[in-house]
């Protein structure tokens, strides 16, 4: 495993995967992450679409995501876990939840 690659850039890596996956021909998403300055608890929203207009009348609604890159051996099977603070956790109750993307780079 290389163990060389900062934390940046592993968040990088990371957001560019989720965005790549929203960026898809058949996908009714667009990903609002910002890479770098990030805020509390919160790295971005994925706005979903009823269509591919991606009209205001289009729009369903807005997902609040935050994105965790970690380096790994292998991909994992089945479930997964990733540490976080209680402080996060108590931040996306209060705001009725998040989509959290732990994305895994070989």
């Amino acid at each position: 495993m290389a163990t060389n690659i900062s934390n940046g850039k592993l968040e990088r890596i990371a957001v560019a995967a989720v965005k790549a996956e929203a960026n898809k021909p058949s996908s009714l998403l667009n990903a609002n992450i910002s890479e770098g300055d990030k805020g509390i608890s919160f790295d971005g929203e994925i706005l979903v679409f009823k269509d591919h207009s991606e009209s205001v009348d289009s729009l369903i609604g807005k997902v609040p995501v935050q994105v965790k890159g970690t380096l790994v051996d292998s991909f994992s099977q089945g479930k997964r876990t990733f540490p976080l603070g209680l402080d996060h956790y108590r931040n996306y109750y209060n705001s009725n939840g998040v989509v959290l993307f732990v994305v895994e780079i070989l």
